[in-house]
């Protein structure tokens, strides 16, 4: 029978509505293939992350939990104390104490930091508690006072650039040393005596990272050196050094009016710039002379006359510096600002040098280095072999040059070694067993990081152990032979600023133990609120009465600021005056080291074990790492890979409580550290660099046969994938179909 056109038209209509029908079913079906096998597979960094890439950041405080085996602490004064041990308040009301020690009668003396010129004082404990002055004006103290120690019937103290000695029999106070290089960002630090009767001292740097930038124009003469009255502003080394040629190219605060809180006061305008030869750095300055004839009156800046004569010489390289009307200013390491420098180019060593540990006679006589390539040696300590234990305060990111997370260190070395060449602990080149080049510590901002020298000035030497990043770990002791914490090393770590770094994580404040077998890190004391800055010690010392003596401060709380800057997250201080105590805690005989809260791993922490880095396996579960926070991760089987991806803009570590795994300083943005777990258990773990990064994992055991069956998606990942395109493949058959009746 022939069909008349109309029942030809309803079998097409009839036919498109079945082929449209079945086409939605299609689509829907590989869609869910599509998103079930998505279920399946392991999330990108970047999708992971969400909120802009920074990953699902803790509620507020719970970076801040330690787990694992925590010990039961007990909280005394503010502060959290371990099981067992005692404490009690010696003083209080200080105006910010730096330092204690004792004379041979058992009498205290405390060390005020000075601030203010009348808080400049040393006080002697009288027999009813209370503090009286001692007289120091034969010294003329007029900077801060770092430090103070007893020594043959006298009180050593160091103030900045400066020593000075205190005769307790005849009362009077003159000066030994002067001229140190402390006119920088550190001080004249500790003192202390060896056995063979001589005066050790820790000298800071006068910079950051060994260049002169925008982060020092606070300085007095960092920059504003008029007429030469004050010593030349850069760093000075121990011995001759050469230069690698790279130079750091800036905006010119004398002719460019620079906002030092914007980013190009921060130093993150700046460029690196290698010159090989001498002529090529004599050019530069002439390329500067003729940058612009501006009159002074068209310069921004409040400039004198005086200034405006102002020139600066190094190596017999010239540049007058307000003559040359130069928008940019080129500054080489080790040298003035705006003074480049060459490839080769040699800087002389000087007995006055920083970085270092310097050691004189009693009466100032016979200057001489003994070590040096630190930055901050706040703190010395003798042990009883003679070997000398230094703390070092690590580096910022900011200035020209800033360096990444670069953690504090505890150094020892033998004073008189026999050996020819100088000690040398790395700094600004290396810190740890790693060169500063290194992916681990590039900034998150400004250039990348070259070298200082063009050849080491000797082999670095590795530290014994190191502490986190900012922590500040400044003076310490030995635990007492004879006890159970004999094998110790008990460390006051003052803790976190934010003077124009803007910490963007915290560490420090508490009181730490350093195991000297192993050199793992525990905390001891800390604050009942860690990280609002109410706790911050100075020092941990033994007294005469065996009891551990610490030093705070005083306050200097912490107030995060809203949002974030592009130098870190933002905190600011604020110190309070005349809170400064002195504490003492009895130790029990017995402690429990290992269930304290761990800070570090070890010695050798810095180096990557449990695990392999670089690697992402396709069926791993995915922890990310951020600025400054590890993402959640749900529970896992036993043998199911966990990878910590590092998608923050600086290093971390991924550091598990008992060591088990940890990517060392390998764990540089954008790589992955890969553990396997192969028992069940929660592990806790941490950044061991930035400590209030906490997070941990659960592993359960592995799924069965029957589970893995059931689980769809996951026992094969692709295959929803591979079967939508079959469906979709299926739709474009039913699309084309066939025309016609």
């Amino acid at each position: 029978m022939i069909a008349t056109s109309r029942s030809i038209a309803t079998k097409k209509a009839d036919r498109s509505i079945r082929r449209r029908a079945l086409l939605s079913l299609i689509v829907v079906a590989a869609l869910l293939l599509v998103v079930v096998d998505g279920m399946g597979q392991p999330r990108t960094p970047a999708e992971e992350a969400g909120n802009g890439g920074q990953g699902d950041r803790p509620q507020d405080g719970a970076g801040d939990e330690r787990q694992g085996p925590a010990a039961e602490m007990t909280e005394w004064q503010g502060l959290m104390l371990p099981p067992g041990v005692e404490g009690e308040v010696i003083a209080d009301g200080l105006m910010f104490p730096t330092g204690i020690d004792w004379d041979t009668n058992g009498t205290l003396y405390v060390s005020l930091v000075g601030f203010a010129p009348d808080n400049r004082q040393i006080l002697r404990q009288t027999d009813d508690d209370s503090f009286e002055p001692l007289d120091l004006s034969g010294a003329n103290i007029t900077e801060q006072i770092l430090d103070l120690t007893y020594h043959e019937g006298s009180i050593y103290f160091s103030s900045t650039g400066r020593i000075h000695v205190h005769d307790l029999g005849t009362n009077e106070t003159r000066t030994i040393m002067e001229g140190l290089p402390a006119w920088g960002d550190h001080r004249t630090d500790e003192i202390v005596f060896g056995e063979d009767g001589r005066l050790y001292v820790g000298q800071g740097t006068v910079t950051n990272s060994g260049l002169v930038g925008f982060d020092n124009l606070g300085q007095p003469n960092a920059i504003n050196n008029v007429s030469g009255e004050r010593p030349e502003y850069r760093d000075i080394p121990c011995e001759d050094i050469r230069l690698s040629g790279w130079n750091w190219e800036t905006a010119h605060p004398f002719n460019v009016a620079t906002d030092l809180n914007a980013d190009q006061g921060a130093g993150q305008d700046a460029e690196t710039v290698h010159y090989e030869t001498e002529e090529e750095a004599r050019q530069a300055i002439e390329d500067d002379r003729r940058g612009g004839n501006r009159t002074q009156q068209d310069r921004p800046g409040n400039q004198s006359a005086a200034q405006e004569n102002e020139t600066a010489r190094r190596d017999g390289l010239w540049l007058t510096w307000r003559e040359t009307g130069a928008e940019r200013a080129v500054t080489g390491p080790f040298s003035p600002f705006a003074t480049p420098t060459y490839q080769g180019q040699t800087i002389e060593g000087e007995a006055k040098c920083n970085g270092s540990v310097l050691s004189m006679e009693p009466d100032g006589s016979d200057l001489r280095p003994v070590a040096w390539g630190f930055r901050n040696p706040f703190a010395l300590k003798f042990d009883d072999e003679g070997r000398l234990w230094v703390s070092d305060n690590g580096p910022d990111k900011r200035g020209s040059r800033p360096l990444g997370p670069g953690p504090d260190t505890i150094q020892r070395f033998e004073v008189d070694s026999g050996n020819d060449t100088l000690p040398w602990y790395g700094w600004p080149d290396h810190t740890v067993g790693y060169a500063y080049t290194h992916p681990f510590f590039a900034p998150p901002w400004g250039p990348d990081v070259e070298p200082v020298f063009d050849e080491p000035p000797s082999e670095p030497i590795t530290q014994f152990t190191w502490t986190g990043s900012h922590a500040s770990s400044n003076k310490f002791d030995f635990g007492l032979n004879g006890t159970t914490y004999e094998n110790s090393l008990f460390i006051a770590e003052f803790g976190s600023l934010g003077i124009q770094v803007k910490v963007d994580a915290l560490s420090g404040m508490d009181v730490a133990r350093v195991d000297l077998e192993t050199g793992r890190v525990t905390e001891f004391i800390t604050g009942v609120d860690r990280w609002n800055g109410d706790f911050r010690p100075v020092e941990a010392v033994f007294g005469p009465d065996d009891r551990l003596y610490v030093v705070t401060f005083g306050p200097a709380k912490l107030t995060p600021e809203e949002g974030n800057t592009t130098r870190g997250a933002a905190y600011t201080e604020e110190f309070q005056p005349g809170e400064g105590r002195i504490l003492a805690f009895t130790l029990p005989d017995q402690m429990d080291w290992d269930g304290l809260p761990v800070g570090n791993p070890g010695g050798q922490g810095q180096f990557p074990s449990g695990g392999e880095t670089g690697t992402r396996p396709d069926n791993a579960t995915v922890v990310n790492v951020f600025d400054y926070g590890f993402s959640e991760a749900g529970p896992v089987g036993v043998g199911t890979p966990v990878t910590f991806a590092n998608i923050g803009r600086v290093g971390h570590t991924a550091t598990e409580d008992g060591n088990l795994f940890n990517s060392g300083f390998e764990l540089a943005p954008r790589t992955n550290f890969t553990w396997t777990p192969q028992e069940t258990g929660t592990y806790s773990y941490y950044c061991a660099v930035h400590p209030s990064m906490r997070g941990s994992i659960e592993v359960q055991e592995e799924a069965t046969a029957e589970e893995e069956e059931e689980d769809d998606g996951e026992a094969v990942p692709g295959f929803g994938v591979a079967l939508g395109l079959v469906a979709l493949g299926g739709m474009a058959v039913v699309m084309r179909g066939r025309r016609g009746i």
